[in-house]
């Protein structure tokens, strides 16, 4: 049975997740509550992370050393880099990179690495479950994730951004992940609904449609836990 660790920055964001599933026990370990229970043949072991890549990290390596986890999927939230990228649109995350950290301490001290990356299976999985939305409400982009400890409120902050980076949308934990998964050699994925778009004024979180992308980021991510499944 695959053993699939699955986080999200907030309750808004696993909440459906929890819904679906069987769960068997919450187990609290290091202040995390982790969601242990099933999904059809599937072992998950779902847990909200809190915002942050520190938070993000910690939590990642619990599921992989507490919990022996064979796949990690991260989804959520999260700010538009591009104007063609727009609110309820998908970003499968391809490649992962900090926005706080400069590029020379990433490229030469340890784990020496500017960018993490998405595994390749996991990759190919979620664009085979996007093709099988039958409803077309939005698009999805496959590319980079940037990540960092502070919420990107403005437009001017975010094109530096851009300048820095051409990604595909900003958030506060993916790239921590993905460099947990990086060092430990497990399978990542991470699943994006925009939630902000690319020029907007963002000082105050639009609560609504935080909601409307957290769902559908875990719709989708449901879909990805079918093909798993079978696989």
């Amino acid at each position: 049975m695959r053993r699939i660790g699955i986080l999200g920055a907030m309750e808004l964001e696993i909440a459906f997740l929890k819904e679906i599933m069987e769960i068997e026990e919450v187990v609290e370990y290091a202040g995390f509550n982790f969601y242990v229970g099933s999904y059809g043949y599937l072992k998950l072991f779902i847990v909200e992370s809190g915002i942050g890549k520190v938070n993000a990290a910690c939590c990642t390596q619990t599921l992989i050393t507490k919990f022996n986890v064979s796949h990690i999927v991260n989804y959520g939230i999260a700010g538009s880099l591009r104007p063609d990228i727009r609110i309820c649109d998908i970003v499968i995350g391809h490649s992962f990179t900090y926005h706080d950290v400069g590029k020379s301490q990433l490229k030469n001290m340890f784990p020496f690495k500017e960018k993490f990356y998405a595994d390749e299976c996991l990759e190919r999985i979620a664009i085979d479950a996007f093709s099988q939305i039958e409803l077309k409400e939005c698009n999805y982009h496959l590319g980079l994730v940037v990540t960092g400890d502070e919420f990107i409120s403005n437009p001017s902050r975010r094109q530096n951004i851009v300048i820095d980076n051409n990604g595909c949308c900003v958030d506060m934990e993916a790239a921590a992940i993905a460099h947990s998964c990086f060092l430990n050699k497990v399978p990542f994925i991470s699943i994006k609904c925009v939630s902000g778009n690319y020029d907007e004024d963002s000082t105050e979180y639009n609560t609504e449609l935080d909601h409307i992308a957290a769902y559908s980021a875990a719709r989708f991510t449901i879909k990805i836990l079918n093909i798993l499944e079978k696989h």
